[in-house]
């Protein structure tokens, strides 16, 4: 990484840190999204993966010791939304109706596996069993929100929509359990034709979502109808949940769909304004599964759109003044400050890791 762009990086953490990070008890920090507002369990996990991003980006200079703080102080706080195995929408004392989002739950379970495939191939210290555990605790609830019809997963505990944006990710929560199990070699690996066959029906799902274009759709609503609306996370996890079929069972059509899938959303994300529109947050997932795909097959897919897409929001989007990216028009998430800083965060540092760690971001 040079040192501009490190620089960069560490600039964009430092001002999500000092407006949306705050210390509790002991090492626990949390997430607000400004003066007594909480920020909810979806920002949360994308701050704490921006922290993991930045703990493997850093690892071996002088900051890596803080950075690896922050990592687990942040983690620590995420136990305010866990009730059980699961993570609520709110903090579990919050007054509010605490809801539970299957995605919610399976963004975090991601953090999970990540942090043990890591540690798993020695790029980060500890043992990798907690998290994988964690990780398992989660994919119990994902799989008790997968509809036997389609293979869809609701969007939330109750909810009568079946989503892109809960269903590719959970996939990806079951193959990347059996990927680290594997890995680890002294665990169970009894029920893992169940969690790949848990897997290829959310890809069928993700399948049904897609439209002539080869882009994946939101939702299938109550009714049955699809919601046609694009989303560029949605085409990250949804060629993220084929490549990792693919690495999971060497089926050559999973690999041919994640390729026509990555090409599709780079033809389609190529008009100027359409990358540029979307949410931070959703454009970093997106971006992140693209580099997991070059890495895997040794292409420049999608290099250009990230690097033009991170450049553009250097020079026109960062406000100097709180060093968060509000100007030129770019897009943002509503309701929420803390989750489109923590995309580019995790964005700019994931750029920058060894090639070789690049398959294990999840």
């Amino acid at each position: 990484m040079s040192t501009d762009l490190r620089a960069q990086a560490d600039a964009d953490w430092a001002a999500l840190e000092a407006r949306c990070i705050r210390r509790k008890k002991g090492n626990e920090l949390v997430v607000s999204e400004g003066v007594g507002r909480a920020a909810a369990a979806w920002p949360t996990s994308q701050v704490v993966s921006a922290a993991l991003a930045r703990v493997v980006a850093v690892s071996g200079t002088a900051v890596a010791d803080t950075a690896m703080a922050d990592f687990v102080g942040l983690d620590a706080g995420l136990r305010q939304f866990q009730s059980g195995d699961c993570f609520t929408e709110s903090r579990v004392w919050s007054a509010r109706r605490r809801s539970v989002f299957y995605d919610d739950n399976a963004w975090i379970a991601l953090n999970f596996i990540e942090l043990a495939l890591l540690q798993l191939h020695g790029a980060l210290p500890g043992d990798p069993l907690p998290a994988i555990t964690q990780a398992r605790g989660v994919l119990h609830l994902l799989m008790s929100g997968q509809d036997t019809r389609d293979g869809g997963i609701s969007w939330q505990v109750g909810g009568n929509t079946r989503n892109a944006c809960s269903t590719a990710p959970a996939g990806l929560v079951a193959l990347r359990i059996v990927e680290a199990e594997r890995a680890h070699g002294g665990l169970p690996q009894s029920d893992h034709a169940e969690l790949i066959a848990f897997a290829q029906r959310c890809a069928g799902f993700i399948d049904l979502l897609r439209d002539s274009r080869g882009l994946v759709a939101d939702h299938v609503r109550s009714d049955g109808r699809i919601e046609p609306s694009i989303y560029s996370y949605n085409q990250g996890t949804g060629l993220g949940l084929s490549l990792q079929l693919h690495c999971v069972t060497h089926d050559e059509v999973s690999l041919g769909s994640a390729q026509h899938a990555a090409a599709a959303s780079i033809e389609y994300y190529s008009a100027d304004a359409q990358l540029w529109q979307e949410s931070p947050a959703f454009v970093a997932i997106f971006l992140r599964h693209l580099a997991v795909l070059r890495a895997f097959d040794g292409s420049d897919t999608g290099r250009d759109l990230t690097d033009g897409w991170l450049n553009r929001l250097t020079a026109q989007a960062r406000d100097p003044s709180t060093g968060f990216y509000s100007r030129g028009d770019v897009g943002r998430y509503d309701g929420s400050v803390s989750l489109d800083q923590a995309g580019i965060v995790a964005a700019r540092y994931t750029n920058s890791w060894p090639a070789d760690l690049i398959r294990f971001l999840c």
